[in-house]
């Protein structure tokens, strides 16, 4: 998104995004701190403008002050509303960034364990490097409000992941990463949210897109009930096989999310068939 402000006579270009989707990891890092500052200081709204499109504090300042507009020669009370008036448009932007999903791209690819040092890497865009039984069991965290555990799925120290999951493989995880700031945390979990709202996009069958932002307006101040439909029609889906039940779960996600997709488009189907 390009943005241009115009300070006595002379025009200041700045490019941004223009939702979280856009952003790059660095810059999904630092808005979620000036969130935080933000939550301690709300009258420097301006930060949230500057960090998105990372006007300097020297150009920014003359938004906002109207002393320091009549430094550069803009001394007509008429001129200075005028400058004043772009600085509220650029919070309604930031305003509206702040409003737009979270993202379904993967924001925090990399993070570091406490004192061990140890890199742990992400689950890839749309949780794309994820089986479907992780998947399941990062569902269930989520849905008891558990960030710590989520976060345990979701990471690993091999980012290709070849180790299978395994309940001794997550706890290891979890008390490598249970140490990570909240802002990490809360980084995290928000991405999540996005993922979460890109497969109700994605998979409008297994994920009433109403139900998921239901669930993650919820998070983390309340739990939301328990879904688990797409799960009981993939375990379905399997039948009394274990050998089926243990093949589906190893899944790809975005494959095993597609079956059950598939499955519950026939089931309406047919349904509607012997009406």
């Amino acid at each position: 998104m390009n943005i241009e402000i115009i300070i006595a006579k002379k025009n200041f270009k700045y490019k941004g995004p223009k939702s979280w989707e856009e952003t790059e990891p660095w810059l999904y890092a630092k808005i979620f701190e000036v969130g935080k500052m933000l939550a301690e200081k709300p009258h420097a709204l301006f930060a949230l403008p500057q960090a998105i499109f990372q006007i300097p504090t020297n150009v920014l300042q003359f938004l906002f002050d109207k002393n320091a507009m009549r430094t550069v020669g803009v001394k007509d009370e008429e001129e200075q509303e005028k400058v004043m008036g772009q600085g509220y448009a650029l919070l309604k932007i930031a305003q509206s960034f702040t409003n737009s999903e979270a993202p379904h791209s993967w924001k925090v690819p990399k993070i570091k364990a406490a004192f061990l040092g140890h890199n742990y890497y992400g689950p890839g865009d749309s949780l794309g490097m994820l089986t479907f039984e992780e998947f399941w069991f990062a569902e269930a965290a989520y849905e008891r409000n558990d960030m710590d555990g989520l976060i345990a799925v979701l990471y690993r120290r091999d980012p290709f992941r070849k180790q299978a999951y395994s309940e001794e493989l997550n706890q290891k995880t979890l008390n490598d990463l249970k140490s990570l700031p909240e802002l990490t945390k809360e980084m995290i979990v928000f991405n999540y949210q996005g993922c979460r709202l890109g497969f109700s996009k994605k998979f409008k069958h297994v994920f009433p897109t109403k139900k998921i932002e239901q669930e993650n307006d919820a998070a983390p101040k309340k739990a939301p009930k328990k879904g688990g439909g797409w799960l009981q029609v993939a375990i379905g889906m399997a039948g009394d096989s274990s050998v089926e039940f243990d093949s589906l779960r190893k899944l790809n996600v975005i494959v095993a999310l597609q079956m059950v997709e598939n499955k519950l488009v026939k089931v309406k189907q047919l349904k509607r068939k012997t009406k």
